[in-house]
């Protein structure tokens, strides 16, 4: 359908005409059409087009199913791509004018913004540049981020409300690590933020320090683990998952929250905390031999609670809060287990599944992606315990969820 759109409009129907009929659609397919026809989607990227206009979105927290329905991966000298559910691939266009072939890889993705790593082309005697950027796929707008904070650490995209900036949405980056006191060994938490309101878009903010709560736990070797989606943002809470390796031979499991202010502030964000939280014994047991890599860990939520997933000994398991919150429930429940994961995708009994990841949860679907090395990937529901989607495919380098609030992408829009 959208090849025909943009035939029809390369033939010279008017925009108006092309907007009477998207104006009859339903959302799904209008944003289908923007996500697949560069015209339309730098029309609606506009605002100001549609202001007093006919074509307008209906106000609320509607999901959009075509883009709920999909992840993004990048391809080496072409484009960020968001594969659909029927493994189609579909350009974004935010790579268009690069002159050079670099590749793309999606570290983060939050209401309808992706933070991407860029890599450029390694050149003698040169040292390979990499970049990072955020990106709107929805209409393929591009805001490059100045050279960043030299630790290394795990970064943080966090998405306002309204309109603003060069991507239309206004946003913050926080980069996040952990660190020690040498001679105390005390630790604490290190951060940077640029935010796309600040006045000096050049560079990033001051280098801030939140130290962890003192004597409750003995930390020793915290290390945030070096994956994408290994953290969760939930309201206005930021959840780590963090692995205390000198503790004993099989480590020790926490959860770190570290609280923010509206990320609409101009001023800056506020950072209260952190607080932390250790995971019970049977979840070290369930992480004994053989020990589960950090893609097989895995930070979801359900019911606005965060949960703790682990994929080990055959099955994926979850591990949820107490009622009060102070602490993680004892045992463990069985989300899933491979034998259904292989009845789902008709793989034969006598099939492998192989290393099985946890490869990143979608925060408004529920929605977690199961990689496995020999059989594709899985779609399941968490809440429900339903497996929703099995495809063909091999492990990305990185890859993460799309997917968006339409009211939120374009703000000035409502369907009558």
């Amino acid at each position: 359908m959208a090849d025909d759109v943009d035939a029809v409009h390369n033939k010279g129907l008017p925009m108006d005409v092309i907007l009477e009929i998207a104006g009859g659609t339903e959302p799904e397919t209008i944003v289908r059409l923007a996500a697949t026809c560069k015209d339309l989607r730098r029309y609606i990227g506009d605002p100001s087009s549609f202001r007093g206009g006919r074509l307008r979105l209906r106000r609320g927290e509607r999901l959009v199913p075509s883009l709920l329905g999909g992840q993004l991966v990048g391809k080496w000298g072409n484009d960020l791509y968001i594969e659909d559910t029927a493994s189609n691939l579909i350009a974004t266009g935010c790579f268009r004018h690069d002159k050079q072939p670099c590749v793309p890889v999606p570290i983060a993705a939050r209401d309808g913004l992706v933070l991407v790593r860029v890599h450029h082309p390694w050149q003698p005697g040169v040292r390979a540049a990499v970049d990072l950027r955020v990106c709107c796929p929805s209409t393929g707008r591009v805001q490059s981020l100045p050279m960043g904070p030299e630790f290394k650490g795990q970064f943080v995209l966090l998405v306002g409300d309204g309109e603003g900036g060069e991507v239309g949405r206004p946003f913050k980056v926080l980069n996040m690590t952990s660190a020690a006191v040498a001679r105390r060994r005390r630790r604490f938490f290190q951060f940077q933020m640029f935010s796309s309101a600040a006045l000096n878009q050049s560079r990033w903010g001051p280098l801030s320090k939140r130290f962890l709560p003192p004597d409750r736990h003995r930390y020793h070797d915290c290390s945030l683990p070096p994956l994408p989606g290994r953290h969760l943002v939930l309201g206005h809470a930021i959840h780590w998952l963090y692995r205390d390796r000198d503790r004993d031979t099989r480590g020790t499991y926490y959860v770190f929250k570290l609280y923010f202010t509206d990320v609409n502030v101009k001023a800056g964000l506020t950072v209260r905390g952190p607080t932390s939280t250790m995971l019970p014994s049977s979840f070290h047991c369930e992480c004994e031999y053989p020990r589960p890599g950090p893609q097989q860990i895995l930070l979801a939520a359900v019911a606005g609670s965060p949960v703790v997933l682990v994929a080990n000994h055959g099955r994926i398991s979850a591990w949820t809060r107490s009622e009060d919150g102070n602490r993680w429930t004892d045992q463990p429940h069985v989300v899933i287990d491979y034998e259904a994961m292989k009845r789902f995708g008709n793989v034969k009994e006598s099939d492998d599944l192989g290393t099985v990841h946890l490869e990143w949860f979608a925060e408004r679907s529920g929605v977690v992606q199961v990689t496995t090395k020999r059989c594709g990937f899985f779609w399941f529901h968490l809440q429900s315990k339903k497996i929703i989607r099995h495809f063909p495919g091999s492990f990305y380098s990185r890859s993460c969820p799309y997917e968006i609030d339409l009211s939120s992408w374009v703000p000035a829009l409502t369907f009558s």
